[in-house]
């Protein structure tokens, strides 16, 4: 299927028999549509989300390197990131707050019974390359417990630490939840990936139509740009 606009064009439909589809498959049948249809300016290309399309993605990369997958929001947050060093510094060092107060149990119980009350999320989550969602996920869990955290960090005694390594690591949780641009930053950086990871729960399933990805590459850069 062929989408422009709101028109839509069936190109052709090949029965496979049992051929396995695996990423050389896949692959080969894309090259040989764009191949077939090279009177048409072919765009994106929009794949369900597997293992065997990323392995065929992997392929043509070289070939076809300015079309798309469905994977294509992942891999505009990750752009967005090496883009803005800002950001990446900032989710770093959310990831190093989340990962240090996960592992102590008694801070943790402590921001979990305090979140009911502030309406936040009801853990500290840690950003997974293979989780969608989970940068943003991050930087709202510690952006709305973020006095909480503030009250912990400046508690006497919790920069004391039994060897030279552990203080450092609570010196850099120190330092980053003291931090005075922190709060801004947090609120930035959730306003740009938030128009991302709206359409990234669309494509969490392999049940995602054609059109709602077109969609996407319509509205995206309007949303972003605001």
């Amino acid at each position: 299927m062929a989408l422009c606009g709101k028109h839509t064009f069936f190109l052709e439909s090949v029965y496979t028999r049992s051929a396995s589809h695996d990423a050389t498959f896949l692959s080969g049948d894309i090259r040989h549509v764009f191949a077939k249809y090279d009177f048409i300016d072919l765009v994106a290309v929009v794949t369900n989300n597997t293992s065997a399309n990323q392995s065929a993605w992997l392929t043509l990369q070289d070939s076809l390197l300015t079309c798309f997958s469905t994977a294509m929001c992942r891999t505009l947050v990750k752009d967005v990131m090496s883009f803005l060093k800002w950001l990446e510094k900032l989710v770093a060092g959310c990831k190093d707050v989340v990962v240090f107060f996960k592992k102590m149990m008694w801070y943790k119980l402590k921001i979990k019974a305090a979140t009911p009350e502030i309406k936040a999320p009801p853990s500290l989550a840690i950003p997974c390359d293979t989780r969608w969602g989970s940068i943003l996920a991050c930087l709202q869990s510690v952006l709305k417990p973020e006095k909480i955290l503030l009250q912990l960090v400046t508690e006497r005694g919790f920069l004391a630490a039994p060897s030279k390594a552990k203080k450092a690591g609570r010196r850099a949780v120190f330092d980053f939840v003291t931090g005075k641009e922190l709060v801004v930053q947090r609120e930035k950086a959730a306003k740009l990936l938030e128009p991302l990871v709206k359409f990234q729960g669309r494509f969490e399933k392999n049940r995602a139509v054609a059109s709602e990805v077109f969609e996407m590459v319509l509205v995206l850069p309007d949303q972003i740009a605001k």
